[in-house]
């Protein structure tokens, strides 16, 4: 299924929005998701691998992967480590 991206303009907020598989996403989580999935596969680790070595669940991991999560710093900052790689890289 494919993405469909809207802008949402209010007064004071213009933000992207990715509709996937029916929910409306901010962008930003959808392209981190990507991001860490793509960098997780090119490493050869399994998300249950990479959670377990970040100290996060599973379920969790493969939430921020789909865009269904919206992930703080410190947990950017853990799975980062876990893969290896500055935190920079997982910015989408």
């Amino acid at each position: 299924m494919r993405s469909r991206q809207t802008a949402v303009n209010s007064r004071h907020d213009t933000t992207l929005l990715t509709q996937h598989k029916g929910a409306v996403l901010p962008d930003v989580l959808f392209r981190f998701g990507e991001r860490l999935r793509e960098t997780r596969h090119r490493k050869g680790i399994s998300q249950e691998t990479l959670a377990e070595l970040a100290g996060l669940h599973r379920t969790y991991v493969s939430g921020v992967e789909r865009g269904e999560r919206n992930i703080s710093l410190a947990n950017i900052e853990r799975l980062a480590r876990a893969l290896g790689i500055p935190m920079s890289d997982l910015m989408p």
